[in-house]
């Protein structure tokens, strides 16, 4: 539908808005807009919006540091009625 050719170190988030504003020039009737999940940020999910579109953005992962606990490493201990995090910390 249209593409942009950039060095490889030009990051995505340069060539959104030029790209998408060509692509709705071309194609007015689409009502939804189909993007990766690198794109899902508020800006681009209210410009699509703005443009009376829907916007439909894949799953992303949370950008969480490495030192966090994920939210299956937390266990429910349903005797004391409590969250153990992996550190045996108790929460209520």
């Amino acid at each position: 539908m249209g593409s942009i050719v950039t060095p490889w170190n030009v990051h995505d988030s340069i060539t959104f808005d030029p790209l998408y504003d060509t692509v709705i020039e071309k194609f007015l009737e689409i009502k939804e807009e189909v993007v990766d999940s690198a794109y899902k940020t508020p800006w681009r999910c209210k410009k699509i919006s703005d443009d009376e579109r829907i916007p439909i953005m894949t799953y992303k992962r949370s950008m969480g540091g490495k030192d966090l606990f994920r939210p299956y490493e937390y266990v429910y201990d349903e005797y004391f009625d409590c969250v153990i995090c992996p550190n045996n910390e108790d929460f209520i």
